[in-house]
């Protein structure tokens, strides 16, 4: 039987590691906000939204315009997981098991994902890419 471990770890960040940990939450904050108008723009229209795959791609345009290239400051795995968390809540409802997807907001709980290849865990550290 496979079973799967989730880990959770209580960090003690320096003043430089808790302004990246700001911009990774704002990023992917945004990230998920940002798609989730344009889908409700586009679900609005026409009933569909757009998928995963869709929405990545339109995020590596994104990163590459003048007015969004602080979004490379940060680790694009964990934005791709934002896209990710997005489907999930669309493939939500759309089987109608939860509501129409809601905007994140900066007073709640602030989080991200880092995918299991792209940490390491040395002695008493934990090492997060882009750190």
């Amino acid at each position: 039987m496979l079973q799967n471990y989730t880990y959770k770890f209580r960090l003690y960040p320096t003043e430089l590691d808790k302004e990246l940990l700001s911009k990774h939450f704002g990023c992917c904050r945004f990230v998920y906000n940002y798609f989730l108008a344009e889908n409700k723009i586009e679900y609005e229209a026409t009933k569909q939204h757009n998928n995963y795959y869709k929405n990545s791609e339109l995020l590596k345009e994104l990163k590459k315009k003048e007015n969004y290239i602080w979004l490379k400051e940060v680790n694009s795995q964990s934005l791709q997981i934002a896209l990710k968390n997005l489907e999930t809540s669309f493939q939500r409802f759309f089987k109608k098991t939860s509501g129409f997807p809601k905007f994140h907001k900066k007073s709640n709980a602030q989080s991200f994902s880092v995918t299991n290849q792209s940490f390491k865990i040395e002695g008493n550290r934990v090492i997060l890419p882009k750190f």
